[in-house]
């Protein structure tokens, strides 16, 4: 008989539970229609068809599926002990699961996704190619807190694959600019380390190393240096340090880490206490928004236009007098007159006196025909012109403005007139000096549109209204621009320039005049406030920061396109010899990028605070460039020493020329163009008070500037000759701190303490008669029966561990009130009612000495522990608790009691305490004890040397609150600010970027006093040195244009371009936020990565860190063949078996759920171990790895049971610890079981209770054939890994390729995440096709705990009978015994289910027939249907198991379908290479 009998046919048996009454029916019963042989045998007997609808549905119930009956079973033994059955079977029923069943296997996976003598004058051609500057156009972005750290869990070996590509969390960066790169320095934790604290992750190789998709390159070893931490599980050395440098090149100028390490710290940032602080949190980002800053797109205002400039020679031979006429009038057009022509000289004479004169002038000023003409006051209604109250030869005036008031601003519709350079026959064009200014009028009517807004000189201007909607040149009609005034705030002296209307927009010479030697004024020089178009870069602070790093591109420079080339011109006289000589000369021209200098501010506030406006940070920066390139620069911000973290808000706005030119040429501005270093060695530091704020310390890489030094181009000269600038060098006026003296010391700290369930006294240990925790109390807080004090109190101690000076804890102790009884001695005899009762004791701090379990006593009284004098007096008589007069004579007093502690827990710190306000103890004394209040100052004077070196200084620190004392009392010192005494102690040979160290003896007084360090202190650096300087100064008899660096527009219009004609030339690109941590943050037991980055051509983004590990965390290893499981004998490493992942999630209190469980490896109460062990044999046999990492934060039980399947097992719990089986029999060698499958246990109707069997068929959408489609990942070795795809399909299904494939649907697998070889992607590509084709059904029956020896994953035999209604078995009685039946039966004894008409019930019974008649009388008038059975035995695993209300057990078990010799059909169809095809 098959042993799977009727069950493989899927026949949809869904039995009802019913009562005794036949009237207890499923609803479709009257759906199913009645044969006609049928309804003839309702006629024969009498009945309704309801009556018989009514009587073969209760036939149907009574044959259903049901567990068949002793005589059925053949005989099983199951290898149990009686003995134990009834002690094992509540543990293992207590919880026994298969979390990952065939039902949820089963479901279907998501589809698949489809002739004369001539003089050439030299000219210039300047460098037209530049090495390009690398900055990073993205950064990256932090992991959020409290995110999940990684677990990288894999193992590459050879032949087998494996191994991963992580990807690091950074958690910690910083930004630096080094004037023509950026370079970016970043922290990542890469994931848990593992079970071994001092071995953990080995590092990547080189080519392993991604950022993006490109791989660090040996070949630029010098643009990065990368680190990694296998382990941080060494408590003195859990960071990064420079000895963790693996790949790329550190500690030069030029390598890929230029920063110095302090005490080997390499990831440290600058706070507003010292400069190189370490453990102190940093965060990179770029700003969005508002980033931009600067004048751009300048409109003149009446700014004289000159054509080139060029020489025209004049010369006797080879012209007439008319020839020589028009050269005149072309010489006069583009060098103007050299001298005043009061006499209206014409013809020859004029023609004479301007070949002699020789174009000694700069040129004639031609007029842009626009400008701001006047200006109408808010207030009082003034109107202000640049004619009134002067002279009428005046072309300008200055004039201060206020919010509100309005100009006007005239485009002109005249031209210069064509006849301006005829005479007689001689004629000199003006067309293309028209056709110029008619561009540029243009140009300004386009862009000043009603609206839009304008800078003058740091004044912001709105269009409020136009004349006209279009200026139109030909139409004779000016436009109007009206513009009103709506901030002054930026602007350095809130003034503006007006031009005169006749003589400058609309000259009636045709030009506003000529400028030469002793001249009067004749042109509107460059620097003359411009109209131009402006950008404020707006930055505000993520999170409060005591120093925030701002970065910045610049672009700046100046093109010169063809330019006269000034500095080769003849001089007059030269010129003049030339023309007699009759030799032409042709001017030369320049083109080049030349120098151009910018100047801005920095402005800040409260971030938040809209309503309050912007401070100014009393410093001008200077940027300069002659390159057009970018550079990077950078500015830091520190708050005053001991403030807390603010969030601020920064504006940068350009100042423009128009107002450079009121400062002198001996003012000193910051040249920030020299940014090499973002380090302390390369900066300089200036302490400014910025109002709202407090002070600021500015820091950047740069150098002092003279504003005479970025005024003027020496191309714009003639023969210039230069003066070089100087400077000398006095007081230093900025010292700063660096960082703490000595080197930290590792130490490890107490962090919690219990008492002791005794006191101690002088009386001794075994003599107790009370009083000795009254009397200690007491003494450490006050009477309790003094209501002053609340009824629950807090004091802090600093306690002395035996008598050791060096070794300390505070504590703080935590009491209530409680009332004496009324026969204790201190009520009945002292008058005590109250004493203390003990709530807690916390650790505040303690010196770095201690171990868990070190007992430690605190004692009150003549042995106290609360200092070292030895000058302790006895418990004084106002003690209540001291004297017993009930005790023994002797132990009547008690002089000192105490109590005994015991450290519970200790912390591993990498730096003892003490260091900091150890030194500022010595220098200011004791902040506690020096009665000034928080915020309150205290000056000390101090010597500092270093070698013949002296300052002579003001520290000045400031007293704060900080809870982080370590003495427990909340009061300590800042950092101190450093004056410097400019007298005659302090020396002039300082230079700047000296440092010092300064230090202190700890004295034996000092709170902070351990065995770490003996003297304590700061390394000091100079932060500035005073200096005057002479700027640089270019002389010449000749100067063609002045403020050429800083103006904002040029004379010479399209000859010069300078780097703002169309956008801003700076933007904020980073910013670097640095928050002071109270201590060092935490690293432990992690893999750390660092890396220093510098932008060049193949990294231009901060994209995500990854890297190829071959080698994953370290877990304890299961598996009891270790070397051909993992490659080696260590009894843990790293590992690719999924049972060693699931031991060490479950298990490890750091990484795992072993703290959240209640487990660690050593005891995994709630862990089947040897199940484990089992499991990995099976997994290692069949090449079924885990390489991955876990990095999303996951429910551990889902997340193990929902990735199991894929290695072709169970995550089951049994007997009330969790396991993981394979979902297959196996042997023990873990080859999969081709043999018998072992049955446990056997279930028939003796052991299942009635009514409870029932029956799951899948549907037919469940068991539908179909593709399997699997993914995973290909690794190699120190390569990005690709996904593939194999296609696995079952040959049984070949029908279907027949009627096409897309018959066949595609359902997917992903096993991405951790499959990285084909063979285990085909593995489970076959397993998941063979559970749709061989599993039909599930089971579900209960039973009782007799005998019960089962769990999860425990293959049974049950054995089911049924007696299938069918209407050809069915037959009546006639009311005389006559049979008639749609069958002819012979004679014989039939089992029968019959009804008789109006009878409340069915029956069964025993009929025999004779002859075709009923003797039996019961049957008379009856309806029949013969009863048949069939016997099926099926095998099954347990899926779950568990209690019922009415306890009893209920199982829910799979089919496991075997051949008839009991072999497992599953494992049949995996060990058959020719059943599935592979695409």
């Amino acid at each position: 008989m098959d042993i799977r009998s009727d069950l493989a046919g899927g026949s949809p048996v869904h039995p009802t539970k019913a009562t005794k009454s036949p009237v207890v029916f499923g609803p479709s019963i009257y759906d199913v229609p009645l044969l006609p042989y049928e309804k003839q045998l309702i006629e024969t007997i009498g009945i309704t068809e309801e009556e018989y609808q009514l009587f073969a549905a209760e036939v149907r119930r009574r044959g259903r599926l049901r567990p068949a009956e002793y005589e059925h079973i053949p005989e099983i033994f199951c290898a149990v002990d009686p003995k134990t059955i009834g002690i094992t079977i509540l543990i293992n029923l207590a919880i026994s699961l298969t979390l990952t069943g065939v039902t949820y296997l089963l479901t279907p996976k998501p589809k698949e996704p489809a002739a004369f003598s001539r003089k050439e004058l030299g000219g210039e051609t300047g460098a037209s190619r530049f090495t390009p500057s690398r900055g990073f156009e993205t950064l990256a972005e932090l992991g959020e807190y409290a995110s999940p750290i990684p677990l990288l869990f894999g193992l590459y070996r050879e032949g087998y694959g494996g191994g991963m590509l992580a990807t690091p969390k950074l958690i910690w960066s910083r930004m630096f600019s080094h004037g023509t790169l950026q370079r970016a320095k970043l922290l990542y934790v890469v994931g848990e380390q593992g079970v071994d604290g001092l071995n953990g992750i080995e590092p990547p190789e080189l080519e392993g190393i991604f950022l993006g998709n490109n791989a660090l390159d040996p070949i630029f070893e010098d643009a990065f240096a990368f680190y990694w931490k296998k382990h941080s599980g060494d408590p003195g050395n859990r960071r990064v340090r420079d000895t963790n440098l693996f790949y790329g090149t550190r500690d030069e100028a030029s390598s890929g880490d230029p920063d110095n390490a302090i005490n080997g710290e390499v990831f440290y940032a600058p706070t507003n206490n010292k400069i190189g602080a370490v453990g102190q949190f940093c965060h990179a980002y770029t700003p969005a928004n508002s980033t931009q800053f600067g004048v751009f797109e300048p409109i003149a205002n009446g700014t004289s236009y000159r054509p080139n400039y060029r020489i025209v020679s004049i010369t006797d031979e080879g012209h007439t007098g008319v020839t020589k006429r028009g050269i005149t009038r072309t010489r006069i057009k583009f060098a103007g007159l050299s001298f005043n022509n009061s006499d209206n000289l014409d013809g020859k004479e004029l023609l004479q006196k301007v070949r002699k004169k020789g174009q000694a002038g700069a040129g004639r000023n031609y007029s842009p025909r626009m400008g701001i003409i006047r200006l109408n006051r808010y207030s009082g209604g003034e109107t202000i012109t640049s004619s009134e109250e002067t002279s009428a030869n005046e072309l300008k005036k200055v004039v201060n403005v206020r919010e509100k008031d309005e100009i006007v601003f005239i485009i002109s519709a005249t031209k210069i007139d064509e006849d301006l350079y005829a005479a007689k026959e001689a004629r000199e064009s003006v067309s293309d000096l028209n056709s110029t200014v008619q561009a540029l009028q243009l140009a300004a009517d386009d862009a000043m549109q009603v609206g839009e807004q304008f800078a003058i000189a740091g004044t912001v201007w709105k269009v409020i209204r136009r004349r006209k909607d279009r200026f139109e040149p030909d139409s004779n009609e000016n436009q109007r621009i009206d513009l009103k005034c709506v901030s002054t705030e930026e602007s350095h002296l809130k003034r503006i320039g007006i031009v005169s209307e006749d003589k400058v927009v609309e000259p009636t010479q045709g030009f506003i005049g000529d400028s030469f030697p002793d001249g009067p004024e004749a042109s509107i020089g460059e620097g003359f406030f411009p109209i131009t178009r402006i950008a404020t870069a707006t930055v505000r602070n993520n999170r409060p920061a005591v120093v925030t790093e701002i970065g910045l591109k610049s672009t700046v420079f100046q093109k010169l396109n063809g330019l006269c080339a000034f500095n080769s011109l003849p001089t007059p006289d030269e010129l003049n010899n030339l023309d007699k000589e009759n030799v032409n000369v042709t001017t030369g021209t320049i083109t080049a990028n030349i120098m151009r200098s910018t100047v801005f501010r920095v402005y800040v506030r409260n971030a938040g605070d809209n309503n309050s406006s912007f401070a100014l940070i009393p410093l001008f920066f200077v940027i300069r460039g002659s390159r057009p390139v970018a550079q990077y620069n950078f500015i830091r911000f520190a708050l005053e020493p001991g403030q807390e973290a603010q969030e601020l808000e920064f504006k940068f706005a350009q100042f423009p020329g128009a107002e450079l030119r009121s400062f002198s040429d001996n003012e000193i501005f910051i040249d920030l163009s020299h940014s090499v270093s973002q380090q302390s060695a390369g900066m300089e530091f200036r302490t400014v008070p910025v109002s709202g704020i407090g002070s600021l310390t500015v820091g950047f890489s740069g150098k002092d500037i003279a504003k005479g030094s970025i005024e003027t181009n020496k191309e714009f000269m003639r023969a210039p000759e230069v003066t070089a600038g100087s400077g000398v060098t006095s007081y230093p006026d900025s010292v700063q701190r660096q960082n703490n003296r000595p080197a930290r010391v590792a130490g490890t700290n107490a962090k919690a303490v219990q008492r002791i369930n005794a006191n101690i006294s002088n009386q001794g240990a075994d003599e107790n008669h009370g009083g000795r925790s009254g009397a200690f109390t007491h003494a450490l807080i006050g009477d309790a029966s003094n209501f002053n004090f609340p009824s629950r109190i807090t004091v802090v101690s600093k306690e002395f561990v035996e008598d050791n000076p060096l070794r300390w804890i505070t504590l703080r102790w935590t009491y209530e009130r409680v009332e004496l009884s009324a026969n204790h001695f201190a009520r009945k005899h002292n008058g005590a009612k109250y004493n203390w009762r003990e709530v807690s004791i916390d650790v505040i701090g303690s010196s770095g000495n201690f171990r868990q379990g070190e007992g430690i006593k605190v004692r009150r009284g003549a042995q106290s522990t609360e200092d070292l004098s030895g000058n302790h007096d006895a418990y004084p008589p106002s003690n209540p608790f001291r004297n017993n007069p009930d005790a023994p004579n002797g132990y009547q007093v008690i002089r000192w009691s105490g109590v005994v502690l015991t450290v519970t827990q200790t912390e591993d710190v990498e730096a003892v305490s003490g260091r900091e306000q150890g030194y500022l103890y010595e220098v200011f004394g004791d902040a506690t004890a020096s009665g000034l209040s928080v915020g309150s100052t205290k000056d000390a004077g101090r010597t500092f040397t270093d070698g013949n070196k002296v300052l002579d200084v003001r520290l000045t620190s400031t007293v704060r609150s900080d809870s982080s004392d370590v003495r427990g009392k909340g009061i300590v010192w800042s950092a101190p600010k450093v004056l410097v005494k400019q007298n005659t102690v302090t020396t002039l040979n300082w230079e700047l970027g000296d440092t010092f160290e300064h230090l202190e003896t700890v004295s034996s007084n000092n709170p902070y006093r351990t065995d770490a360090y003996s003297k304590v202190g700061l390394l000091y650096k100079v932060g500035n040195v005073i200096q005057t300087i002479n700027p640089t100064k270019f002389k010449s008899d000749q100067i063609f244009a002045l403020q050429t660096q800083y103006s904002d527009i040029s004379h010479y219009r399209n000859f010069v371009d300078k780097s703002n004609a169309g956008q801003p030339e700076h933007e904020v690109v980073y910013v670097n936020e640095v928050q002071e941590n109270e201590t060092l943050p935490p690293m432990n037991d992690l893999v750390l990565a660092g890396l220093s980055l510098k932008a060049t051509r193949n990294f231009t983004r901060l994209d995500q860190l990854r890297v190829w590990l071959g080698k994953g965390l370290r877990v304890e290893r299961l598996h009891p063949r270790k070397i051909a499981a993992y490659g080696d004998s260590d009894e843990s490493g790293p590992s690719n078996l999924f049972t060693d992942l699931i031991y060490y999630m479950m298990t490890n209190q750091m990484g795992g759920a072993g703290a959240l469980l209640g487990m660690t490896s050593d005891d995994p109460v709630l862990i089947n171990k040897q199940d484990l062990i089992d499991t990995s044999k099976f997994l290692e046999t069949q090449k079924l790895f885990f390489n991955g990492p876990i990095v999303e934060r996951t429910n551990l039980r889902q997340f193990i049971a929902s990735v199991a399947p894929f290695f072709l097992c169970n995550f089951v719990i049994a007997d009330g610890k969790f396991s993981l089986k394979p979902a297959l029999p196996t042997y023990e060698n873990g080859n999969f079981n081709d043999g018998p499958v072992a049955i446990e246990q056997l279930f028939t109707a003796g052991n299942i209770l009635e009514d409870t069997l029932e029956i799951e068929y899948l549907s037919a959408e469940e068991r539908r054939p179909f593709k399997a489609v699997v993914r995973y990942r290909e690794e190699r070795k120190n390569k990005l890994p690709q996904e593939r795809t194999v296609v696995v399909r079952n040959k049984k299904n070949d029908e279907y390729l027949d009627k096409g494939l897309e018959l066949l649907p595609h359902e997917q697998f992903d096993l991405t995440q951790f499959c990285t070889s084909k063979n285990h992607a085909v593995q489970v590509g076959k397993y998941f096709l063979a559970l749709r084709r061989l599993i039909t059904h599930t089971i579900s029956f209960s039973t009782t705990v007799d005998g019960l020896a089962i769990q999860a994953g425990s293959y049974i035999r049950v054995i089911t009978e049924s007696s299938p209604y069918s209407s050809a078995n069915s037959g009546t009685v006639s009311s005389t015994g006559v049979v008639t039946s749609v069958t002819e039966l012979v004679d014989g004894m039939y089992d029968v289910d019959y009804y008789k008409g109006g009878e409340d019930d069915v029956q069964t019974d025993k009929m025999k027939i004779t002859n075709g008649t009923v003797s039996a009388t019961e049957f008379y008038g009856a309806v029949f249907a013969i009863r048949t059975s069939t016997v099926s035995q099926n095998v099954y695993v347990i899926e779950q198991l568990t209690f019922s209300q009415e306890g009893t057990v209920d199982i829910v078990a799979s089919e496991h379908p075997c051949d008839d010799e009991r072999r497992s059909l599953l494992v049949a169809a995996m060990l058959n290479a020719d059943e599935v095809s592979i695409e």
